[in-house]
């Protein structure tokens, strides 16, 4: 062998042990991807399944709201039914306060402030609601 092909192939010995060096680093990060991946796709099912249970609880939520309005409706359904064999049906008196209330009742009109003031006392001594200004 002369001298120039021996220092060839020792170049290309080092070039090819450069090589095997760089494919075993680019294997390792492929294998460390690969396995990054796998994680990504067992990450994907559980938030798949998650999603699935969510879906079935708001379901189960919805029918549970359902059935407690149509509760809530045939109680209220029963409140208005026994209110008006009691006689407490809208549009008629129920305390002898309202009787008193409704004999004294002053047609709304723009009071100034003393009238809307001495207004408002005569009415907060009968133990009426008082009002504020902007109210009215």
């Amino acid at each position: 062998m002369s001298p120039v092909t021996l220092a060839i192939e020792i170049v290309l010995a080092l070039m090819l042990g450069a090589c095997l060096y760089y494919f075993w680093r680019l294997d390792k990060k492929l294998a460390a991807l690969r396995s990054g991946q796998d994680g990504a796709l067992r990450a994907a099912a559980e938030l798949a399944q998650a999603t699935a249970q969510a879906e079935a609880a708001v379901r189960a939520l919805r029918s549970t709201a359902q059935d407690a309005g149509r509760d809530l409706q045939a109680r209220i359904n029963d409140a208005r039914s026994t209110a008006d064999r009691l006689g407490l049906g809208a549009g008629r008196l129920r305390s002898s306060a309202d009787v008193g209330a409704a004999h004294s009742f002053i047609p709304r009109q723009k009071l100034t402030t003393p009238e809307l003031r001495q207004h408002s006392g005569q009415r907060a001594r009968r133990g009426e609601v008082v009002r504020s200004v902007e109210d009215e």
